[in-house]
């Protein structure tokens, strides 16, 4: 995970792969600017008793307040910090009034007009502190490079106190990587008397805390230019023209003879001078008009209004000076004594400049370089650390978005999350967090300068910050174990996995297995627990997340078990009703299939007496009848009888009284035997009716219950 190939810090003049600063994060609005919004400058550092009108782009002094020290403007400073690239800082300096706003103006905007820096024409310092152009210009000669121009208070300003002049030299001459000096008169001894700050700087700097020797510091002190303006002679040197540099050399950096005190000063600033800065030129200017009145107007005018040898010499200075600056470099040592150079992007000036202010500040602090870079680089480091977190989190969040399809309360497998933190974390390392990763290998880059162990320690201690702060770990599985980013987020998607796992179980349990507990009579335990296995295999097909385990642990040993026990006592329970009701039921039928036994034989056995009563009649009937053919069969025989002779009577008589009796005889016989008979008959009847009326009926059913009145409990 450490192993992207280019390191924010690290100098090398062939690296190109630079994260991607979107300049929209810091927003400075037309009220910010001075003048031309096309091409803005802002003051960038300013004394305390200045204030700053952003609506009109002018300064204001406070005459009442004491100037004691220097105080920054946040939103050039914030310009500078989102500068991706690196910085090529061209800075000019020299005394007041003498036109180094037109010389930065032109580097700047070349020919713009009005010139974006202010040019004044009166006696008074018409800039005060440093300015900055607000718009980044790409180098013309180096890539990933661009170039601010730093337009510098004028020195010598006659309101202007000396320790004024100091703190703004020291800070503009550890800013800058290119330092202008704009001065009039000519290259004489003389014009060393106006750089004799350079002998005070050995009091105010240190290379390394308590080094006083100075060996170091055009290691870290930018190149110099001296330009010398409203020059019309020719450089010359033992009748031979020579150039300016040559012509500069000779005649203010060559050593005097001599043991005055002037002298010797002059000749201590020389020595100084070549120990700070061993990369150095001079350039001249001619005067850009004669007429003094165009000359107070020089910012206002077109370049054709002025001498066409001054054009074409500023043309040829800004190219020559664009060509030599070179990025900006911060400089510390090695605890081995080896030399480290970084070159400055803008997070590291916004931060160099923020300690050189802070140093300048304080009369009681030596501004130590080393000391100052580690600070800065630590800076730089946590900056770029809260910004990446920001980044990281941000990324993250829109990654998960995305695959929770646009539902934040979908949960994710924990591993998918992990997976994607790896896959963030790498993009972040390689895109806006190169600064923050250390490299295994210290070896020096390709211009033989290392990277600092120091420097490696602090990266490596603020890398390890950053990791604990978004909970990453080489170890896979501690991913997230401790505090950080990565901990809430496995937090929430534990959270949201438990809450979404426990509602689809709930919602799906009342849907599909409620029903079915509760119709116990027309479902079997199996199908309960066949429910509960689809229910088991749509749930962990369709839920995810750490605590879908633990859900269905919790719902299996809790309510599954438990609905399942409760349906098998409730369809037991319900099967000993059924048995019950079956056997009500048939003794129903059965009492059912008496009464209607006993109905019939009711029936029968009216019948049987209907049928009794008709042949009773029938044989009254027939009784009747008999006895009158009986008593007509008399009638007829006794009254043939009288039609008989007298003769026959008395025999007739006799034989008529025989027969008579023997007929009555006969009558009362039949008589008897039918009063028998239906006597007999009637007792018959009389024992069957009297058999099934003393019959039993049959025993009501009788219904066990298993309630609450025990197992002797019987409903009637």
């Amino acid at each position: 995970l450490l192993h992207c190939n280019t390191v924010f810090f690290v100098m090398s003049a062939s690296s190109n792969s630079q994260p991607t600063t979107n300049m929209d994060e810091f927003e400075l609005v037309d009220d910010d600017f001075k003048h031309d919004c096309n091409y803005p400058v802002l003051p960038i550092i300013y004394p305390n008793n200045a204030t700053y009108n952003a609506s009109t782009g002018t300064m204001s002094i406070n005459e009442s307040v004491a100037r004691d020290k220097l105080l920054i403007y946040k939103p050039a400073l914030e310009f500078i910090r989102n500068i991706p690239s690196k910085i090529a800082a061209i800075s000019i300096v020299g005394r007041a009034r003498t036109g180094k706003s037109l010389i930065a103006g032109e580097l700047y905007a070349p020919e713009r007009v009005p010139c974006p820096f202010d040019l004044g024409h009166k006696m008074d310092a018409c800039t005060y502190g440093v300015w900055v152009s607000a718009k980044t210009i790409q180098h013309p000669h180096e890539e990933d490079t661009v170039v601010l121009i730093f337009d510098v208070e004028g020195t010598g300003y006659h309101e202007a106190h000396k320790q004024n002049d100091l703190q703004l030299m020291i800070i503009t001459l550890l800013l800058s990587s290119y330092f202008i000096y704009n001065s009039k008169g000519a290259f004489d001894a003389p014009a060393l008397d106006e750089i004799g700050f350079v002998t005070e700087l050995t009091e105010r700097i240190q290379s390394t805390p308590n080094d006083d020797s100075g060996e170091d510091f055009s290691k870290f002190f930018p190149k110099f230019m001296w330009l010398l303006r409203d020059v019309h002679l020719t450089p010359v040197i033992n009748g031979q023209q020579v150039s300016v540099k040559d012509y500069f050399c000779d005649k203010v950096l060559k050593k005097q003879r001599g043991v005055s005190q002037k002298v010797r000063d002059r000749q201590w600033i020389q020595s100084t001078f070549l120990q700070m800065f061993q990369d150095y030129d001079a350039f001249a200017l001619p005067m850009p008009h004669s007429d003094a009145q165009v000359l107070q107007k020089l910012g206002e005018l077109s370049r054709d209004q002025l001498q066409p040898a001054f054009n074409a010499a500023l043309k040829e200075f800004c190219d020559l000076v664009l060509r030599q600056a070179q990025s900006k470099v911060l400089f510390t040592k090695q605890d081995d004594g080896k030399d480290v150079y970084i070159h400055c992007r803008g997070s590291h000036l916004a931060s160099w400049i923020e300690q050189c202010v802070a140093s300048v500040n304080d009369p009681e602090q030596v501004p130590a370089i080393s000391s100052m870079t580690a600070a800065v680089m630590s800076s730089v480091f946590r900056q770029q650390k809260t910004k990446t977190i920001a980044v990281y989190q941000q990324i993250m969040q829109a990654r998960l978005t995305q695959l929770r399809n646009g539902d934040r309360q979908m949960p994710l497998d924990e591993q998918a999350i992990i997976e994607l933190h790896l896959e963030v974390f790498n993009q972040v390392l390689c895109h806006s967090a190169q600064s923050l990763q250390p490299r295994n290998n210290m070896m020096n880059d390709a211009d033989g300068n290392g990277d600092g162990d120091g420097l490696n320690a602090q990266q490596r201690a603020v890398f390890d910050e950053f990791c604990d702060e978004i909970g990453h770990s080489s170890d896979v599985t501690k991913i997230g174990k401790k505090n950080g980013i990565m901990s809430q987020l496995l937090k929430e998607n534990r959270d949201l996995s438990l809450a979404y796992c426990r509602a689809y179980l709930h919602q799906n349990y009342e849907q599909t297995i409620e029903p079915m507990l509760q119709r116990p009579q027309s479902h079997s335990a199996e199908a309960v627990i066949a429910q509960f296995a689809q229910l088991e295999t749509a749930f962990h097909a369709h839920c995810k997340g750490p605590a879908k385990e633990q859900c269905w642990t919790e719902f299996k040993n809790q309510t599954m078990k438990q609905s399942v026990a409760q349906f098998r006592k409730l369809k037991g329970f319900n099967e000993k009703l059924m048995k019950q009701e079956a056997e009500a039921a048939r003794q129903r039928e059965l009492h059912r299939v008496m009464q209607s036994e006993l109905n019939k034989q009711k029936a029968e056995s009216q019948q049987q007496q209907l049928m009794m009563k008709d042949e009773l009649s029938r044989i009254e009937t027939a009784r009747q009848q008999e006895q009158a053919d009986h008593v007509k069969a008399l009638q007829d025989a006794e009254e043939r009888m009288r039609s008989m002779q007298q003769s026959q009577f008395t025999e007739l008589a006799k034989s008529f009284q025989e027969s008579n009796s023997s007929m009555q005889q006969r009558m009362m016989e039949m008589q008897q035997s039918n009063a028998n008979d239906m006597k007999e008959m009637m007792l018959m009847m009389n024992k069957t009716i009297e058999a099934i009326n003393n019959r039993p009926p049959p025993e009501p059913p009788v219904v066990h219950v298993g309630g609450g009145g025990g197992p002797d409990c019987v409903i009637l």
